[in-house]
């Protein structure tokens, strides 16, 4: 076989690799996702693909973050964004720009998540990438919100459902309804946030790290409202966060459980405990978890309204 034969199989081997990983990425396999990316990206870089190694090193990314390793999600993302500038990939450019935008939100660094996002729009809008764009502007609207400017959070997220439902995009539909489901319940608005929720319980049932953040959110704003069933829901999308390796969305889970055990602070002393394993370094979680957990030692219960910030950080986007 001829050096150019091989460097072709050896290319496509690499490529089938990253549809495996795109796959289990999409089905919520976290760890198969990570051994197929992570030999795929050494194929491509032995061969010198660097497009190709870009590409994977920002779904390795997704996977860095969705497993709570935030800075590694960011490593690979700049060290791709390098990379796409240089080929001039204005598509993939955006995309990643919006990827670290969401990251900064999710860490609080609103301005800065806002300035990147805003390039990335610009850049997906140029490019046609109505679902890309869709999700960017979710993320705007969730800074906006965590900043306290409702009613611009309010107008992000409606155009930005109003975009995804232009491209029949049911992710970004189900992500952006589970993020105006947060707004409504920053305004007091539960049965309005209760309903947002489960529609994108309903539409993410293709890709379960969504929807476990939506259940969460949605048994957040049932334990609020004193309805019943927020145990069940709290239950279900700790448990689905757990089986797909999100242990951000775990430990929030697992945060909003020990604060329906109101009553019970063995019972929630033990859930904060375990949280505090799962949320590794995340900032925001582990300043939720750090403040429950003095109060169950006052003898004063979890507050949910206080933590609602913190609700809307692990309701970030994927991919």
């Amino acid at each position: 076989m001829s050096r150019m034969s091989q460097d072709f199989s050896r290319a496509n081997e690499a490529a089938g690799l990253a549809w495996a990983a795109d796959r289990a990425l999409f089905a919520g396999q976290l760890a198969r996702a990570r051994h197929h990316y992570e030999q795929a990206l050494s194929i491509f870089s032995y061969e010198g693909l660097r497009p190709q190694e870009a590409v994977v090193m920002v779904n390795l990314g997704v996977v860095d973050q969705q497993q709570g390793c935030l800075e590694d999600a960011a490593r690979r993302w700049e060290a791709a964004l390098d990379i796409h500038r240089q080929v001039g990939d204005r598509r993939m450019q955006g995309i990643v720009l919006g990827n670290l935008g969401a990251l900064e939100v999710d860490l609080g660094r609103h301005e800065v998540g806002l300035g990147l996002l805003v390039e990335a729009v610009e850049l997906l809008r140029l490019e046609g990438d109505k679902q890309r764009e869709a999700l960017a502007l979710v993320a705007m609207g969730r800074a906006h919100h965590d900043s306290q400017r409702l009613q611009e959070a309010q107008v992000h997220l409606d155009l930005a459902l109003s975009v995804s439902r232009a491209a029949w995009d049911e992710h970004g539909q189900g992500v952006t309804l589970a993020a105006l489901g947060a707004l409504h319940q920053e305004r007091g608005r539960l049965h309005e946030a209760a309903a947002h929720y489960r529609g994108a319980e309903a539409l993410l049932h293709r890709t379960p790290a969504s929807r476990a953040t939506a259940c969460i959110g949605l048994g957040c704003t049932l334990v609020e409202d004193g309805r019943p069933g927020a145990a069940g829901h709290l239950v279900r999308g700790t448990e689905l966060a757990r089986e797909v390796g999100c242990p951000c969305s775990e430990a929030w889970g697992l945060v909003l459980l020990a604060a329906a055990a109101r009553d019970q602070a063995d019972e929630a002393t033990d859930l904060l405990a375990q949280a505090r394993v799962r949320a590794g370094d995340h900032p925001v979680l582990c300043q939720a978890i750090e403040a429950a957990r003095w109060g169950v030692e006052r003898g004063e219960p979890p507050e949910l309204r206080d933590d609602l910030a913190a609700v809307r950080t692990v309701l970030r986007l994927v991919g």
